[in-house]
C-alpha cells in the first residue's frame, strides 16, 4: 500500500527509531479503526529501521487466550541468549514459554526477563519491537510487553504497538499513544485513482473518498470492488460500520475462489503459527487439496487475489482478513477444520494447542474434551498464564457433562481470573457456578467473592462474606478457615469507617470460638487471629499477650511452615506494641521474600512499612526513598489506589505544610461511598500527621483538634500510635482533664505492651502532667536511647528543655535544647528544629551552627538509584530491585556524579554519608 499523506507519523516515527540508535528508548502506540494504516505505518517503520534488530509480532484472534503466546513468538529470535539471564529471571521464562517445567513464573520476573533479553542484545544492535493488532494479543504477552515499555529509557530498544479501535487496552493506557485518522481529501483521491487506474468518475470518486472518511485500506478494496463488478456504489453510510464493511468486501473476494482454496484459507485463519507444514498436513487431512500438488499451488488463486502471501510462513495480506474469513465461515466447515487441525497437532510437544483445537471442534458436552482443556488450564497455569487458565476452565465447564464438575471448574476458573487481576470475569463465572454449589465449592466460592471484594476497596462488604465462608469450612478444614477469618479482619483493618462494631463483633466471637474448640496446636497465624479477636471483644490489655506471641512466631517462622506472615495485621499489631524491632524485622523478611517469589504486592506493603520505620527513626531521605519505590511498584503493579499513604507523616515531620494538609485531605475525603475508600487506619494516619505538624509549629489547640478525633474514634486496629500527641497537644492547649484521660489509657496499653518505645512514651507523657517531671523525663530518655527511635527521643529532650527553662535552669536546659535542635536538623524536622532554636535564644543559648549538605538537586530516582550504590549494590542488583535496565541504572548515575561534582562510587558514600546526617551504609532495606 502507498503511503500518503503520513508526514506528521513518518516524523513521528523517524524520532522514534533515531532515538533508540542514539540510545534514548521510546514506545508508539498507533490506534485506529480497521484499514486506517498503522499496519502500512509499521511496514514504513520497519523499513525504515536500518541497522536495528526487528521483532515482530502480530496479535491472533485463535491464539488470544494462550497465555504468554504472542510473547513467545516475538522473543523467539532471542531465545538462544536465555543462558545469559540471571537464574531466576531464565526459570520465569521458560516456565511462561512451557520450555521447562516448574512454579508458575511471576509475570514480573518474566516481564525483567523479556527486558533484560531486549537491552542485552541492544548493546550491539538497536531493536525494534513491533506488536500489530495488539487488541488480540494474549492477555499475559500484552501485560508483559507494556511493563517492559514502561521500564525502558536509557537503551537503544524501540516499541512500536498498533492497536485497532478508537478506545484503548488498559494494559497500554499510559503509554505515548498517536491516534491514526483518515487521509485527506487530496492524498484520498490520489490513493483511488492509483488503485483504479482512473476508471471512476469524478463523482462517484468523490462519493468513495467521503464516506470512507480517508480510510486507505477502505479506499483500495471499495475501488477494486467497483471496477471488479463495474456496478454503482451503495452509499457507505446505509451499510455496516467501516471494519464490517471491508470484512463483507473481503468475503465476496474469497466467495469467487475455488472451494479447495476457500479451505485453505480458513485453516490459515484457525492457525496461528503460520507454519505451511501444518497447514498443508490438515488441508490433506481434509481431503480439500484440489487436486493440487503443493500449498503453493493450493494458494495460487488466493495469492493472486491478494488475500494471502505465502512467503516463508503463510499469511494474510491484513489482518483484517484473516478476521473476516475466520468470522464468515460457517460454524460446522470451522469446527471440522479445528478438528483437523488437532489431529495434526502434536499431542506430546503441543498439548495444549491441540486441547485449544479440540474444544473449537466440538459442539456438544463431552467429558473428555474438558479434561483435555483442564490439563491444559493447569499447564497454562504452571506458566503463569491466569488468563489463558481461566478461559480454559471456563470453555471446560461449558462442555462439562457433569454439573459438578462443571461447577467446580467455574469456581477454579474464577480464581483464575482473580489471580489475572480480571475481577468482573471473576464475578460473573461466581455467578454462574452459584446456582449448583455444594457445601464444599460453596466455601471456597464465599472465600474467593470475599477476596474479591478485600481487593477491590469493597471491605466492609468482605467481612461479611468470608465469615460465611469460614462457617462453611469450619466443618472441613481448619486451615482455609483460619486463612478466611485472617483475610476478613484484615478486611477489618482496611475498611472504611462505616464497618459496624456488630459485624466486627461477630467476626472476632467467631474467631475465638474457633480458635478455642478446635484441637489444632496454635502457629502463628492463628494466634495473630486470636490476638485481634481478643482486641474486639475484651480490649488492647488483654490481647497483647497473644499478639506478642503472635509476632514471635511469625518473625521465627520459615515459608514452608506458614507461607505468609498476614502482613497488615502483623504491621498493625507490632506498630500497636510500639514493638520497633518486629516490624523491622517481619517487614525486612517479607520484602526479601517477597524479591524472591516476585509478589509485588507484599512487596509494597514491607516497604511501606519498612518507611514507617525509618521515620520514626529520624532517617527521613531513606524513608522518602521507600516511598519512591513503592510509588515505582504501584506504577509496575498499575495500581495508584492511594500511592503511599504514610507519605503524609513523612511530610508532617519535614514541617511541609502544604504537601501535609493536601496529603491528609485526600486520605480524609475519600470516604465509603468513593471507589478507592481508604480504611480507617489510613485515616488514623492523616490525623496523626496533622497532630505532628501543628505541634511542631506550636499550634496546640489546631494539634489537639486533629489528634482527639483519633483518641475519640479508637479503631481497633490503629489505636495507640496517636495517644502521645494527644496527650502533648492537650497538656500545651488547657485541656488538662483530656490529657488525664488520655495518659490513663496509654498508661494501660504501654504497660500491656511492655517494650521500651511504650514504656519510655509513657515515661515522656507523665512529666508532662506533674510538677516533678525530671525523673520521667529521665527515663523517658534512657528508654528511648536504646530503641533508635530517635523522632520521640529528640521530643523527650525538648519537652525537658523547655519544661527546665521554665523553672530557670537555663545551663541543663541549653543541653537538652542543643541536643534537640541537633537531632531535628539533622534528620530534617524543620518545624521542631525551629522550635529548639526559638526556646534556645529565649533562654539566651546561640543555636550551635550546622552545615547540612543535601540531595535536593537529585530526583527521586536518582536520589534511590544513588543510595542503592552508595550501599554496593551493582548496577545489575539495581536493576533487578527497581524492574529497570541496567543501562537505566548506568544513565542515572552518570547524572548523579554530575549533579553532586563526584567521580566514584567511593566518593558517592563519602558523600552521602554527609547529607542530612543519614546513616547511607547501612542497606535501605533494614
Amino acid at each position: 500500500m502507498q503511503l500518503l499523506d503520513r508526514e506528521v507519523e513518518k516524523e513521528l516515527l523517524a524520532g522514534l527509531l533515531q532515538a533508540a540508535k542514539r540510545g534514548k528508548s521510546g514506545t508508539i502506540v498507533l490506534r485506529g479503526e480497521a484499514g486506517i494504516g498503522k499496519s502500512a505505518l509499521i511496514d514504513h517503520a520497519m523499513e525504515s529501521a536500518t541497522g536495528m534488530r526487528v521483532l515482530r509480532v502480530t496479535g491472533v484472534v485463535a491464539e488470544s487466550e494462550l497465555g504468554y503466546a504472542g510473547l513467545h513468538r516475538l522473543m523467539l529470535p532471542l531465545l538462544d541468549r536465555l543462558s545469559g539471564l540471571p537464574i531466576p529471571q531464565r526459570a520465569a521464562l521458560e516456565s511462561a514459554f512451557g520450555m521447562a517445567e516448574g512454579i508458575a513464573p511471576d509475570p514480573f520476573l518474566v516481564g525483567l526477563a523479556v527486558l533484560t533479553l531486549l537491552t542485552d542484545h541492544a548493546e550491539t544492535r538497536p531493536v525494534l519491537c513491533v506488536c500489530d493488532d495488539a487488541q488480540w494479543l494474549d492477555d499475559e504477552s500484552l501485560r508483559t510487553l507494556a511493563f517492559v515499555a514502561r521500564r525502558l529509557q536509557a537503551d537503544r530498544v524501540a516499541i512500536l504497538v498498533g492497536l485497532r479501535g478508537t478506545d484503548g487496552l488498559t494494559a497500554l493506557d499510559d503509554l505515548p499513544t498517536h491516534l491514526v485518522t483518515g487521509l485527506a481529501t487530496q492524498a484520498a483521491h490520489t490513493l483511488l485513482a492509483s488503485t483504479v487506474k482512473d476508471r471512476l468518475d469524478p463523482r462517484t470518486a468523490d462519493r468513495i473518498v467521503i464516506e470512507t472518511g480517508g480510510n486507505p485500506l477502505a479506499i483500495c478494496e471499495l475501488g477494486r470492488e467497483l471496477i471488479a463488478r463495474r456496478e454503482p456504489p451503495i452509499p457507505l453510510s446505509e451499510r455496516l460500520p467501516m471494519g464490517r464493511q471491508l470484512e463483507a468486501g473481503f468475503l465476496r473476494r474469497v466467495g469467487m475462489l475455488p472451494e479447495h482454496t476457500r479451505t485453505l484459507l480458513l485453516v490459515t485463519a484457525a492457525d496461528p503459527t503460520g507454519d505451511p507444514g501444518l497447514v498443508w498436513r490438515t488441508v490433506l487431512h481434509l481431503k480439500a487439496s484440489g487436486g493440487a500438488p503443493d500449498l503453493i499451488s493450493a494458494a495460487e488463486p488466493a495469492v493472486t487475489a491478494g488475500l494471502i502471501n505465502t512467503h516463508r510462513v503463510i499469511g494474510f495480506r491484513h489482518p483484517l482478513m484473516r478476521s473476516a474469513v475466520y468470522g464468515g465461515a460457517a460454524d460446522g466447515l470451522r469446527r471440522a477444520v479445528h478438528s483437523a487441525l488437532a489431529a495434526m497437532t502434536d499431542r506430546d510437544t503441543d498439548a495444549d494447542r491441540r486441547a485449544w483445537h479440540l474444544a473449537a471442534a466440538t459442539a456438544h458436552l463431552d467429558e473428555d474434551v474438558a479434561a483435555e482443556l483442564e490439563r491444559s488450564a493447569h499447564h497454562a497455569r504452571l506458566r503463569g498464564g491466569f488468563a489463558a487458565e481461566a478461559t480454559l476452565l471456563a470453555h471446560a465447564a461449558g462442555l462439562s457433562p457433569h454439573p459438578a464438575k462443571r461447577t467446580a471448574r467455574l469456581v477454579a476458573a474464577a480464581g483464575a481470573a482473580q489471580a489475572a487481576g480480571h475481577v468482573q470475569r471473576a464475578e460473573h463465572l461466581l455467578d454462574q457456578a452459584e446456582p449448583a454449589l455444594d457445601d464444599g465449592s460453596a466455601a471456597d466460592a464465599m472465600r474467593l467473592r470475599g477476596m474479591l471484594l478485600l481487593h477491590t476497596s469493597r471491605s466492609e462488604q468482605a467481612i461479611g462474606v468470608l465469615l460465611r465462608a469460614a462457617t462453611l469450612f469450619q466443618d472441613h478444614h481448619i486451615a482455609p478457615v483460619t486463612e478466611s477469618l485472617l483475610a476478613a479482619f484484615e478486611a477489618a483493618a482496611i475498611s472504611p469507617w462505616t464497618v459496624t462494631d456488630k459485624s466486627l463483633h461477630d467476626l472476632a466471637e467467631f474467631a475465638l470460638r474457633f480458635v478455642r474448640d478446635s484441637e489444632q496446636s496454635e502457629s502463628g497465624a492463628r494466634t495473630l487471629l486470636r490476638g485481634h479477636a481478643t482486641a474486639v471483644i475484651e480490649g488492647f490489655d488483654a490481647s497483647a499477650p497473644f499478639l506478642r506471641a503472635a509476632l514471635t512466631a511469625i518473625r521465627r517462622r520459615t515459608p514452608e511452615e506458614e507461607p505468609s506472615s498476614w502482613l497488615v495485621l502483623s504491621g498493625t499489631a507490632a506498630m500497636q506494641l510500639w514493638d520497633d524491632e518486629a516490624i523491622s524485622t517481619i517487614a525486612v523478611n517479607e520484602a526479601d521474600r517477597a524479591r524472591e517469589r516476585g509478589d509485588l504486592q507484599v512487596l509494597r506493603r514491607a516497604l511501606h512499612c519498612q518507611a514507617m520505620l525509618r521515620i520514626w527513626r529520624g532517617q527521613f531521605a531513606a524513608a522518602g526513598l521507600l516511598f519512591a519505590e513503592c510509588d515505582e511498584l504501584s506504577a509496575v503493579i498499575g495500581s495508584s489506589r492511594v500511592g503511599s499513604p504514610g507519605e503524609v507523616l513523612l511530610l508532617a515531620w519535614q514541617g511541609d505544610e502544604t504537601r501535609t494538609r493536601q496529603a491528609a485531605a485526600r486520605l480524609l475525603s475519600l470516604g465509603p461511598a468513593e471507589p478507592q475508600a481508604v480504611g480507617g487506619h489510613m485515616v488514623q494516619l492523616a490525623r496523626t500527621a496533622l497532630a505532628v505538624l501543628e505541634l511542631g509549629r506550636g499550634n496546640y489547640r489546631e494539634a489537639l483538634d486533629a489528634a482527639h478525633r483519633a483518641f475519640d474514634d479508637d479503631f481497633a486496629f490503629f489505636n495507640t500510635p496517636p495517644l502521645p500527641e494527644l496527650l502533648e497537644a492537650a497538656v500545651r492547649g488547657g485541656q488538662p482533664d483530656v490529657a488525664r484521660a488520655v495518659l490513663d489509657r496509654l498508661a494501660e496499653r504501654a504497660a500491656a505492651a511492655g517494650t521500651p518505645w511504650a514504656l519510655g512514651l509513657l515515661a515522656r507523657s507523665r512529666a508532662l502532667l506533674t510538677d516533678e517531671p525530671e525523673q520521667h523525663y529521665a527515663e523517658a530518655i534512657r528508654l528511648l536511647e536504646g530503641t533508635g527511635i530517635i523522632t520521640d527521643l529528640a521530643r523527650a529532650h525538648l519537652l525537658y528543655g523547655e519544661w527546665l527553662r521554665r523553672v530557670r535552669r537555663r545551663t541543663e536546659a541549653g543541653l537538652h535544647l542543643a541536643k534537640a535542635h541537633t537531632m531535628f536538623t539533622t534528620m530534617g524536622a524543620n518545624d521542631f528544629a525551629e522550635r529548639a532554636r526559638a526556646e534556645l535564644i529565649a533562654g539566651g543559648h546561640r543555636p550551635p551552627k550546622r552545615s547540612v549538605e543535601s540531595t535536593d538537586g537529585l530526583t527521586p530516582r536518582e536520589a534511590q538509584i544513588a543510595a542503592l550504590a552508595a550501599h554496593g549494590a551493582t548496577n545489575q542488583e539495581i536493576a533487578t530491585r527497581l524492574y529497570i535496565s541496567a543501562n537505566t541504572v548506568d544513565y542515572h548515575l552518570r547524572k548523579v556524579f554530575m549533579k553532586l561534582s563526584i567521580t566514584s562510587r567511593r566518593q558517592l558514600r563519602e558523600r552521602l554519608s554527609r547529607i542530612d546526617g543519614q546513616d547511607w551504609t547501612t542497606p535501605v532495606r533494614g
